[in-house]
């Protein structure tokens, strides 16, 4: 803890990533709101918030909200030419404590500034490709701006302090590719579960992700026109694209077209737990992912896992478990969903399965580890519960 003239101060902890939750809540945006939620009412640390983007005239609740980049679109890749001004801000906050979420070039300017002022920073695994194999200099040359971060990135996971990953893959792909063994595994939280909510009928299929290539929203969309005869809604809800309207405009156009598929838009956590209540499926199109909140969420609210391609730590690995991973067979995507919709009772036991797992792994036991983590640079042993007092 800070000292100063002998007297204990707060922790000053500055929250780094280019985007702030209030633009778009990703997972790791959410994640990162969780945190410094946590750390205010904690009341022991001084909390600052840096970000490229935050929504127009945002302000911190309880935390300060610092514009620590600019937001450039034909750039909008080289986060590392954010340098100057996080460097400025930094030297001005000056934090006793880093946290950087996700991989950029923000990990290796954070890293940078943390061992040359004798700081700890802390960084936190957002994506399985934030751990990918490092930059060659092939890659600079082939696009520089890309390139470039990657490089910052790679020299950042090697100077942080700290580094927490969400899984036992990525602890593995980081020693394999960095050579560092020393990770700690905090996995992902979420507050309890506050809504009650009967399942829809008929069955609601959802799909959660802000659209992005990577998440392969047309591949949901064919699977809910391959289900048309099924007794079933499917449902999309996240960010669109605004950025990208030659891809995003016919999406939405192949949407609007799909009777019993709906879009929702951009919706609030609350709302977004709400739905998820009363859904019956999860599914997940992602190319890949870290550990997806939503695979979370549901879980929590009863809902099994059907993903294309993401499977963490195996936990999609055996069908009538937590859901099921079909290795990027869209056959079997089409094929499971029509088996489980027409199975309520083994929906219902995947159901019981998945609350007792995100009760066992995924609550607020995590973040209170890494407070410790962030407080004096050592974490607890994760805490399981005594799985038979669980009620599936």
């Amino acid at each position: 803890m800070a000292h100063s003239g002998g007297l204990r101060t707060r922790l000053k902890v500055a929250i780094l990533l280019p985007t702030h939750w209030s633009h778009v809540m990703g997972g790791a945006e959410y994640q990162c709101k969780v945190l410094c939620d946590q750390l205010v009412a904690d009341g022991r640390f001084d909390v600052h918030w840096l970000s490229r983007r935050f929504a127009p005239g945002y302000r911190g609740q309880g935390y300060s909200a610092v514009q620590a980049g600019k937001v450039r679109q034909r750039l909008a890749k080289g986060y590392f030419l954010d340098r100057p001004l996080i460097e400025r801000a930094l030297d001005r906050i000056q934090p006793d404590v880093i946290y950087q979420r996700s991989g950029s070039g923000y990990t290796g300017i954070a890293a940078q500034w943390a061992r040359r002022h004798g700081r700890r920073m802390i960084w936190h695994v957002a994506s399985d490709k934030d751990l990918a194999a490092p930059a060659r200099w092939l890659d600079v040359l082939r696009s520089p701006l890309r390139g470039w971060d990657r490089r910052w990135l790679d020299r950042g996971i090697l100077d942080a302090t700290h580094v927490v990953v969400q899984s036992k893959e990525q602890l593995a792909a980081l020693q394999r590719h960095h050579g560092r063994s020393d990770a700690l595994l905090i996995r992902n939280f979420h507050p309890g579960v506050v809504e009650t909510a009967q399942k829809a009928d008929p069955a609601e299929v959802l799909w959660i992700a802000n659209f992005k290539r990577i998440k392969q929203p047309d591949r949901f969309v064919q699977l809910a026109r391959a289900c048309a005869d099924l007794p079933a809604r499917f449902v999309m809800m996240g960010e669109p694209a605004a950025s990208e309207p030659a891809w995003m405009d016919p999406l939405l156009a192949d949407i609007r077209a799909t009777p019993n598929l709906s879009y929702l838009g951009r919706l609030a956590q609350e709302d977004v737990n709400r739905r998820l209540a009363g859904a019956r499926v999860l599914v997940n199109t992602s190319t890949v992912e870290g550990f997806s909140n939503t695979f979370i969420q549901a879980w929590q609210r009863g809902v099994p896992v059907l993903s294309l391609n993401a499977d963490p730590d195996g936990l999609l690995s055996t069908d009538d478990g937590l859901g099921l991973c079909v290795r990027g067979d869209e056959a079997a995507l089409q094929q499971t969903l029509r088996a489980w919709l027409s199975d309520p009772a083994r929906l219902d036991r995947m159901a019981g399965r998945a609350r007792a797992h995100a009760h066992a792994h995924h609550s607020m036991v995590n973040v209170t580890r890494l407070i410790e983590l962030i407080v004096d640079g050592r974490t607890s042993e994760p805490v399981v519960p005594d799985m038979t007092r669980i009620v599936a």
